[in-house]
């Protein structure tokens, strides 16, 4: 399975987006921000 990381800073906008990937069968880690975005990156 693939692994899409989404990063952006409208709530309402990154959820839909993670919605709809997740449907679409990806996992699918989010975050607010650059800095949030690389610590989940590296995990």
């Amino acid at each position: 399975m693939s692994k899409i990381l989404v990063i952006d800073d409208d709530n309402a906008f990154r959820t839909m987006l993670c919605e709809m990937l997740t449907r679409a069968g990806y996992e699918v880690v989010s975050a607010v921000n650059g800095k949030e975005g690389i610590d989940r990156y590296l995990m």
